[in-house]
């Protein structure tokens, strides 16, 4: 005769308390709650070029080739590669008026940035000069996928700079046939103001400082963590860093 309880038999109810048992472990277990909130620690500062009526669509690191007119600079210094951040900004879809908005960073330059907006009477004289095919609704997709392209195709296309003497700056994206580079667009840009490179470089630091801080906190934890779930793992980890960072002195050393 099979017993019950709370019209359950009793061997199901064992198995629904060690269910319950092993779910509120579960709540309680800080590996686990680790590694749920690694990624939902958000860091909430708003972009300064952020308004009421402008979205950020897009932001990467897209290697370009800076062309500088100076006549101080070396022809080295005039012509060097580094990654720029390109953001994207378009009006929100419930605003009649499309604008879109560009800028340029350099994280290595905190003076490097540089803006362009473009409205639909500029767009149309930017498609008639330059032969564009697409509509203004499509064009951010359009710069999207070019610097994509820039990214992940690197022999075929390069984004270009070129920093004028007046401060101004033109930005070039071209595609390599192997014969000859072709232009598939350029966009006039210029300086940010001061209030805006002011601006940009607290949110830049800001952000930089809180992940930092958040970086520390959850290595924190996953020391807590291994020190009471496998000491001996910890160690191991401390001993392969310590031969990391010799390795590293090491090198510098020779370089020296």
């Amino acid at each position: 005769q099979e017993n019950y309880d709370n019209g359950m038999p009793e061997e199901e109810n064992y198995y629904n308390n060690t269910n319950n048992q092993d779910m509120n472990q579960d709540e309680d277990d800080p590996v686990k709650k680790f590694f749920e909130d690694f990624n939902n620690e958000d860091i909430d500062f708003k972009d300064p070029s952020l308004d009421d009526q402008l979205v950020k669509i897009y932001e990467e690191e897209v290697p370009f080739e800076i062309r500088t007119e100076d006549e101080n600079l070396s022809e080295n210094e005039k012509s060097i590669f580094q990654n720029l951040v390109c953001k994207i900004f378009s009006t929100d879809e419930s605003i009649e008026q499309i604008n879109v908005k560009i800028e340029i960073a350099n994280d290595k330059d905190l003076f490097f940035y540089y803006s362009c907006e473009i409205d639909s009477t500029l767009f149309d004289e930017i498609k008639e000069n330059q032969k564009l095919t697409c509509n203004f609704n499509d064009f951010p997709e359009l710069l999207i996928k070019y610097f994509d392209f820039c990214i992940k195709e690197q022999k075929s296309y390069l984004a270009v700079m070129n920093i004028k003497s007046d401060k101004k700056a033109v930005m070039e994206l071209l595609e390599n046939l192997e014969y000859k580079f072709v232009e598939l667009i350029n966009i006039n840009f210029v300086p940010a103001s001061d209030d805006l490179i002011r601006e940009q470089i607290s949110y830049r630091y800001n952000s930089m400082r809180a992940t930092h801080e958040i970086t520390q906190s959850r290595i924190e934890i996953i020391n807590g963590v291994l020190k009471d779930h496998d000491p001996q793992l910890i160690t191991e980890v401390k001993k392969e860093i310590d031969k990391a960072n010799n390795v590293n002195s090491a090198k510098k050393i020779k370089k020296i």
